[in-house]
């Protein structure tokens, strides 16, 4: 043998036993036209306030802004750096840095004061909750790395300022570092109040304000509870890969201005109202803007006839109510009331551009949608009071160009390894655990298994060795399966590992015998499965196929004995290194010769 030869097998397993040396080599994830999740640059935000209110003025008191059931939800895969505003100058969400995705606020009810109008606004702050993922450390908020508070005060009174019977804040935000969350709300924020009232206009000394300018609380029966819901959900694209959904849901109580006096009105929306930007990464087409009353009180559907909004002004010298229907409303234009004296009401804008007026258009393209809009406008004694908006949404969604690929997680690993350089047993066996999680927060059915092995570099051969009691499971012939195809090249079927729980994962082990020959043998194994969530779940009703992979690349060198096998080897190498010590010694004695 040369001493090139030598030179080139230097790496070999001249000191292993059983002549054979394994490498691992990595874990590659294998992915389909969308981005994959790790890579995938998306972004989020929905805010919703049931009732804004600025600019209101009484005497030498003013509330700059007043906000009752305020939500706001955020989600950044690259990191949430920076800060975000709506149109009325609320937090969507601080700069929370590089290391926090998503994000979630609530609050009851938010008021901003001063007693001077042209002075700083102090701000009043019940029910709030905010939180970002991943949180550490763990509290009883925080269980790493996803986020869950819910804060509530009841009855809130600051007169004359604002008087709430209850708030409420709760705030959700999820990570995870390797796939997607699905099944689940990346991010929600949830505000709530019942009975709000904001400034007094009158005296006395009633709990609640006595002639409050605004008010959410009730009468007659009808219901007095205010909520907003924003929520940034992964849903899935005609691709079979996933874009993001941001939306704004709201129940809104009716709203009376002017409780108390001859000016009295009463704004009484129908049931719940939705709006969604839906951003696919397919097609300007499939992405979308959604606006409408989602449902009636009743939870019935909402058609052309179904009454959405009735206007009372019960002290007027004739009492008034105004009745609309769907098609009264969401005409070319909207609708607009002027109530001399009183209000200018502008009523089913289009969504329109966030920051823009109603004649503008939302974002609607492949990757990106955002839109705003307000459910009523009310301008009271032609804005010089106030600007009351009733029902105020912004959604904005963006996501890569194909949508974003969501993995069952795969990870393989050598379980026989006995040192970081060596993954075979005494027997020439490479021991493989093959690890598939359920990281979502559905049912994981029907799930599968395929694990190709294939010789990819030189010529070492191997079989799947189907007596090894280290399988597990064991091959059957039915549901397991190993087959042999070449001597370098087999295949591991498992075509029923059955249902995995939210959370719970299943751990496969194979058993390979590398028979003869050097190179790299390269097994691929795939899951597939079938997440099934229920009509409670964040996406609904959902039968998602998904698909994971991990590539395992183990490098085998197998000495071909001569004589003595690896000892003759290590003899061969000893008597060239004693030849190449004598010849220095004669070099050495020439030298000084």
């Amino acid at each position: 043998m040369s001493w090139a030869r030598i030179l080139r097998k230097q790496g070999l397993a001249v000191f292993a036993s059983a002549g054979i040396v394994a490498a691992y080599v990595g874990v590659m994830p294998v992915h389909a036209a969308g981005v994959a999740f790790t890579d995938a640059a998306f972004s989020g935000s929905a805010v919703g306030s049931a009732v804004h209110a600025d600019g209101l003025t009484s005497g030498s008191t003013r509330v700059a802004n007043a906000d009752i059931a305020l939500g706001s939800s955020a989600v950044n895969s690259k990191g949430i750096t920076a800060a975000a505003t709506n149109e009325n100058g609320r937090t969507i969400n601080p700069a929370l840095g590089a290391s926090k995705f998503s994000y979630g606020r609530g609050s009851g009810l938010e008021v901003g004061l001063a007693q001077d109008p042209a002075a700083d606004g102090q701000i009043i702050l019940a029910g709030k909750s905010e939180g970002s993922a991943p949180c550490s450390p763990k509290s009883a908020s925080c269980d790493p790395p996803n986020w869950h508070d819910s804060q509530q005060i009841g009855p809130v009174n600051a007169a004359p300022l604002a008087y709430a019977s209850l708030v409420q804040g709760t705030s959700d935000a999820k990570w995870n570092t390797d796939t997607c969350i699905l099944g689940d709300d990346i991010s929600r924020g949830l505000g709530y109040a019942a009975d709000a009232q904001v400034l007094d206009t009158g005296s006395g000394s009633a709990p609640d304000l006595n002639a409050p300018l605004l008010t959410t609380d009730a009468t007659a029966g009808r219901r007095d509870v205010t909520q907003t819901v924003s929520t940034e959900t992964l849903a899935q694209n005609s691709g079979g890969d996933f874009g993001l959904k941001s939306s704004v849901e709201q129940t809104l109580a009716p709203v009376t201005l002017f409780r108390g006096t001859p000016n009295e009105l009463t704004i009484e929306v129908l049931g719940e109202w939705r709006l969604t930007a839906f951003a696919s990464g397919i097609s300007a087409t499939e992405s979308k803007v959604s606006y409408l009353p989602d449902k009636t009180d009743t939870g019935a559907p909402v058609g052309p006839t179904t009454p959405i909004l009735r206007i009372i002004q019960p002290n007027a010298s004739t009492p008034v109510t105004t009745i609309l229907t769907t098609q009264d409303v969401f005409g070319a234009t909207g609708l607009q009331i002027p109530i001399p004296g009183v209000a200018d009401i502008s009523i089913g804008e289009a969504p329109r551009a966030i920051g823009g007026d109603a004649t503008t258009k939302p974002t609607v393209t492949a990757t990106s949608v955002s839109a705003a809009v307000d459910v009523v406008r009310v301008r009271l004694l032609d804005g010089s009071l106030a600007d009351v908006r009733v029902g105020h949404m912004e959604t904005k969604a963006t996501v890569p160009q194909g949508g974003i690929h969501c993995p069952i997680p795969v990870t393989k690993s050598n379980a026989g390894a006995t040192s970081t350089t060596s993954a075979l047993d005494a027997n020439n066996n490479f021991v493989v655990n093959i690890t598939i999680k359920n990281a979502f927060s559905c049912p994981l059915e029907n799930v599968s298994l395929t694990d190709d092995n294939n010789t990819t570099q030189g010529n070492a051969t191997f079989v799947l060795n189907s007596t090894d009691s280290r399988n597990s499971p064991m091959p059957d012939g039915k549901t397991v399966t190993f087959v042999n195809k070449t001597p370098t090249s087999a295949l591991a079927t498992y075509s029923n590992l059955g249902t995995l729980a939210p959370g719970a994962t299943k751990v496969v082990t194979i058993v390979t015998h590398v028979n003869s020959g050097a190179g790299t043998i390269t097994d691929v194994a795939t899951a597939k499965g079938d997440l099934h969530c229920g009509p409670t779940s964040a996406i609904g009703e959902a039968h998602l196929s998904l698909v994971g992979s991990a590539e395992l690349a183990r490098t085998t060198a197998k000495v071909l004995a001569r004589t003595g096998g690896t000892q003759d080897l290590a003899l061969e190498v000893g008597g060239l290194a004693l030849l190449a010590i004598a010849a220095r010694r004669f070099l050495r004695l020439r030298r000084t010769a």
